[in-house]
């Protein structure tokens, strides 16, 4: 073989390798699409698994301004496998290499409410997993009501939670509350320990769901059987498992009101804790 073919073959396998390498090493963006995977984990146990749902939503995926992907559970007619704890769900979509989505993992709470409790954007290059998780162990709680001041006698208090679906549960924490008929505390009454003030706290403690976040109010119902709420708030448990507030009748004994901040466990700074 001459010199001269054997250097145009040489020519010929160089030039035909730098043809095949983009073609291998930048499949996506020759194809011009990437696969977008979206993952959830449920950790704990699903009481309720005929009505729960988990769904996520796409934004700037393609020509239509939101895509809705079933995870587990039925929706709407939209139907998945039924949402069970310790597992990962998990469901995916392709769109365009380099687009821009916008995504909210949500529950979709029994009665149809919804609750998003993870979102993000991404711009999407390459094929990608996005993860999320959804905790439904179950985290002690503890309610604490301290009372300052002299309480008069007929005095009650209590506190109501609820999870934005279905009825709100009611605990007495002290006092009495004569029963009217219906459902719940107002409905067959109750009573606990009497309502004492000079820093005496009240505790009730129960169980609830890590990640489902929990509506609660502290409430005094008065000798006239009005009540009150005196501070309401929203949070997870498993980010803060403290719920409490004060309420003063006024410090007689010299007692030092606490400086609570605005938002948190704490009471509110406001007069709303001071009786009038």
């Amino acid at each position: 073989m001459s010199k001269f073919m054997l250097a145009t073959i040489c020519l010929m396998a160089i030039a035909l390798g730098t043809l095949l390498a983009p073609r291998i090493t930048t499949r996506a963006q020759t194809q011009g699409e990437a696969k977008v995977n979206f993952q959830l984990t449920i950790h704990g146990r699903v009481m309720d698994r005929e009505h729960e749902a988990f769904r996520v939503l796409v934004r700037g995926s393609g020509p239509q301004t939101t895509r809705t992907l079933m995870l587990c559970g039925s929706y709407n007619r939209r139907r998945a496998a039924a949402c069970e704890g310790g597992v990962s769900y998990r469901v995916g979509l392709t769109v365009p290499a380099g687009s821009r989505i916008g995504f909210s993992f949500q529950r979709i709470l029994p009665g149809g409410g919804t609750y998003t409790f993870h979102t993000g954007t991404q711009t999407i290059n390459h094929d990608v997993t996005i993860g999320a998780e959804y905790d439904f162990s179950l985290v002690p709680v503890t309610f604490k009501l301290t009372l300052y001041g002299r309480v008069p006698p007929g005095e009650a208090f209590y506190v109501s939670y609820g999870f934005g679906f279905g009825e709100s549960l009611e605990i007495l924490l002290c006092g009495k509350v004569e029963p009217r008929g219906g459902s719940g505390l107002w409905g067959s009454g109750g009573s606990a320990q009497p309502c004492k003030g000079n820093g005496t706290v009240y505790v009730a403690r129960h169980k609830l769901e890590a990640d489902t976040p929990v509506g609660f109010g502290f409430a005094r119902i008065k000798p006239s059987g009005n009540a009150q709420f005196f501070y309401k708030g929203k949070r997870l448990p498993g980010d803060n498992p403290l719920f409490s507030a004060w309420y003063s009748f006024g410090s007689p004994n010299g007692e030092q009101l606490p400086n609570m901040p605005q938002t948190g466990a704490g009471g509110m700074r406001t007069l709303s804790h001071v009786a009038r």
